[in-house]
Order: C-alpha cells, then structure tokens, then sequence
C-alpha cells in the first residue's frame, strides 16, 4: 500500500502501451487481409459482446475497492474483508459460467437473424473468456485494491505477447475473424493465470453473509441500471449504423475507430484503473485530484497532439501507404475521430469522478442523458442523409456532449469547473493551436507527399511542438522525465515479477507431479 501513485501510473501506463502496441502491430497486420467487409463482422460482434459484458460487469469488483477500505481510521477488519472476498468471488464465478452458457446459446440461435456466420463460431469462442475470467478477476481487483500494479502490468504484457501472436498467426492460416477471436482468449488465459499465480487468494465457496446482502443488492441494482444505459449510450450508435448502412460502410467506421478512438481509449482505460481508487481515497483533497486531472490532461496532449494533428492533414496519404486504396473512403471518417479524441483530452479524467466516489445514480442519469441525445441525433442524420461522413460528425458531437455532461457533474461534486481545467492545461492547449497552424503551412508546401516527405514532416512538427512546450511549459519535460526514470525502475520491477511468476509456476506444477 506504500507504492506511489507515480510509479502505479507508470505501471499501468506501461502496460497499456506495451498492449497497445503490440494489438496495432497484429491489427496493420491482418487488416489488407480482413477488408472492410471484416472489420464490419467485428464491429457486428462488438454489439452482441458487449451486451454480455455490460450485463456481467455488475460491479461486484468495484464494490470491493469502494466497500473495503485497507489503510485509515476505518480500516476494514480481517473477517469482513475475507468475507467480502468471498461474497465477491462466489459472485463472478456463477455469474461467469451463467453467461458462458447464454453467449454459447445466443452463438447458436441468433445465427441467421441476428448475424451471419462467422460471428456465431467467433461468439462461441470468445465465451471461453468467461472461463478465464473465474480465477483471474478476484486477484486482479485484490492486487488493484492493494497498488501492487506491478504484478498487473506483467501479467498483462505476457498475455498481450502471446496473444498478438497467436491472432496474426490464426488469420494469416486463414481462419479470419474466428482466428482473431482464438488469439484473444488465449492471451486472455495467459494474464489471468499469471494474476491467479501473483496472488496469495485462496476462494470459499459460501452463502453470502446476511450483513452484506443488502450493500450488494443496491450496488448491484443500480450497477446494472447504470451499465445497461452505457451499453445502449456506447452500441447504440453501432446498431443505428449496421441498420441504415452497408456492412462495407460499417467496416471504414469500425476502421476509424480502431486507430483512433480505440487507442486512446486503450491507454486511458489503464489509467482509469488507478483514477478510480486515487479518486475515491482523495476525496476530502480537491487541490491533489485537480492536479492529477491536470497532470493527466498534458501528458495526453504531449504524447497524441502531434499523431492526431498529423492524421487530420496528411491521413489520406498515411492510409494509401499503409493500407491501400480500399481504405481511402475511410479517411473523412478518420479525421473526425481525430478531432474528438483532441477534444476529450481536456475534461477525459473527470468521468472516472462520479465512479470513484459511489454516486451511482448521477451516473446513470448522464448515462441515459447521454443516450437519448445520441439516438435522436444519429437517428435523424440516418434518415436525412445517407452520407456515412454525416453519420460520424452528429456521432462525435453527441458523445463530446454526453461525456461532457458527467465530467461536468463530478467535477461539480468537487467545485471544480471546466474553467479550472482549461486554465491549467491553457499553455498545452496553445501549443497544439499553434501546432495546427504549422501542419496547415506543411500541407500547403507538401502538396503530394511520398513516404519520405511523411517522415520530414512528421519530423519538423515533433521538433517545433517539443520547442514550442519548452518554451511554454517547460515543467512538463520535468514530468515526463520523471516519468521516464520511473519507468525504468518498473520495466525492471515487471521483469523480476514476469520471472519469479514463471519459476513458481513450475515449482508449483513439479511439487504436484
């Protein structure tokens, strides 16, 4: 409980790059191979899955992290923190395998009405996360709980290892989507053993103590209210999309998405998991949760301003090079991804608020808020036009409005305002309105670039931010730098844990032999 929450961030930073990474290298892989036509299955399968997923994170894990409190006055006592342990376990491991035999059953009979094949083989396949999920989930919310991000991370980059590699492999032999689906729930079966090893948990199967009943029935009523207003806020433009467009269409969105949203969002769901309890331990502390919401906020604009800005300007030409032609519908689409992933940058932190400190029922009040604009105005663009540009610009206006809303709403249970925000990040806001002028005069004087001109450029806008921030805000290279020597000592850290996870898997495996 000591660790810092500078090197937790690193930890999981660290990680979610190191993922990040290695899913974009197997994604540029497979995606000549895929077409649009492939990538409108995955986001097809996307919908069916996270139907399941919403339904299933009940938040029986958050519960913990909220319920159990491990240092302070209030510290929980050793009885009721095994008790919650169990109540928490007992709990995802018969919802796991009650949701298991649904998706199986769903595989089979939605096929024909619902999708077509593949997606019923790679619904069936993907249900074996369930299974990997019932001995891995307790100890990753555990470690969480405990700021032992290190065993995370690492368990977390070996299952991304070994999962890229296993998905571009199966694709390549030509299994398509299905093989995509195999190689996650392999990596997916390497983290979650890796977590089982890592922690010391050892699960009773039990009645729920009647003193936790009552906690848990209103934590897990409104979680699901909650979760099923995000699933329809989050899919809802995904159906509107697979009714009134060709599937070709949905596979240059889902495309967009990919190297955009998906990212980013990929990156700060790591962090994510530290806000949450940083958040919830910090309450009583507004000064050090609008410091980290800031410290959050330029770190994002120093590490994607240059890719986002440069993808707005120069990301037809990136596409045709790396992907071909038949991506090249997608570009108009992929700018206004680009947009909204700059815009989020300022307020992104802020809707972990309302998650961290338990106010369920503001969050789904946002969550529904949120939806109802975004059917409304997807809807009415589907109707009106049939233009898929159209479709993501009211898609992005509507998601900026709705995750603004219940950033807005935390920050206001803080006495924060979006003033305050903007105000701290103003010197990183200017330099990447400056930086938009200087890609505008490079896309003026390179009218055609080949692959090299692409790299001077990309050069001469990395060397002009970087001075334009030095110049601006100088202590953000402070930051990163501390960041940067952190990251060493948990690269280090991560390996040690990676090895001694391996020797007590086998020690364990030839004590049982």
């Amino acid at each position: 409980m000591n660790q810092s929450a500078s090197k937790s961030s690193i930890q999981l930073i660290s990680g979610a790059v190191i993922g990040r990474v290695l899913a974009m290298a197997a994604l540029v892989i497979v995606t000549p191979i895929l077409g649009p036509h492939g990538f409108g299955q995955l986001l097809i399968v996307g919908i069916i899955q996270a139907v399941f997923t919403i339904f299933l994170d009940i938040g029986f894990e958050n519960y913990y992290i909220m319920k159990v409190k491990l240092t302070g006055p209030n510290i929980t006592d050793q009885y009721e923190l095994v008790e919650i342990e169990n109540a928490v376990y007992n709990l995802r491991f018969f919802t796991n395998i009650l949701f298991f035999v649904l998706q199986i059953a769903i595989s089979y009979v939605g096929k024909g009405w619902l999708f077509d094949s593949p997606v019923d083989v790679y619904l069936r396949i993907l249900a074996l996360n369930y299974i990997a999920n019932l001995f891995g989930k307790i100890n990753e919310v555990r470690l969480k709980k405990r700021m032992r991000f290190g065993e995370i991370t690492s368990a977390k980059i070996a299952g991304d290892v070994i999962g890229s590699i296993a998905k571009v492999l199966f694709v390549l032999l030509g299994f398509g989507i299905t093989g995509w689906a195999a190689g996650y729930v392999l990596g997916a079966f390497v983290n979650n053993i890796m977590l089982w090893y890592r922690s010391d948990f050892k699960p009773v199967m039990k009645p729920i103590p009647k003193f936790l009943r009552k906690d848990l029935k209103w934590f897990t009523k409104h979680s699901w209210f909650s979760g099923i207003g995000a699933y329809f806020q989050m899919q809802s433009s995904n159906i509107i999309l697979k009714h009134f467009f060709p599937l070709a269409e949905v596979g240059l969105v889902q495309f967009s998405s990919s190297y955009t949203i998906e990212i980013y969002s990929s990156l700060f769901a790591s962090q994510i998991q530290l806000l949450v309890p940083y958040f919830s331990n910090n309450t009583h502390d507004v000064s050090r949760i609008r410091a980290a919401i800031n410290q959050f906020a330029e770190l994002s604009y120093l590490l994607f301003s240059i890719p986002l800005v440069m993808g707005i300007f120069f990301g037809r030409e990136i596409i045709n090079l790396a992907f071909g032609k038949q991506w090249l519908d997608a570009f108009p689409v992929f700018v206004c991804y680009c947009f909204y992933v700059l815009a989020r940058l300022i307020y992104s932190p802020a809707i972990a608020i309302y998650n961290s400190i338990g106010k369920l029922k503001v969050g789904t009040y946002s969550a529904y808020f949120h939806l109802t604009i975004t059917i409304i105005g997807l809807t009415t663009v589907s109707l009106l036009s049939k233009s898929i540009v159209h479709f993501a610009i009211v898609l992005v206006i509507t998601t900026l409005v709705g995750e603004a809303f219940k950033s807005l709403m935390g920050l206001h249970y803080l006495s924060i305002t979006i003033f305050d925000l903007l105000r701290d990040a103003r010197k990183s806001i200017y330099c990447t309105l400056l930086l938009f002028g200087i890609t505008f005069l490079l896309r003026i004087a390179f009218v055609k670039p080949g692959i090299v001109s692409l790299i001077a450029i990309f050069a001469i806008m990395s060397v002009s931010y970087l001075i334009m921030q030095w110049v601006f805000n100088r202590r953000i290279f402070s930051l990163a730098l501390e960041k940067v020597k952190t990251a060493y000592a948990v690269a280090a850290d991560s390996t040690k844990l990676f090895v001694r996870a391996k020797q007590k898997m086998f020690k364990t495996t030839s004590d049982k032999q």
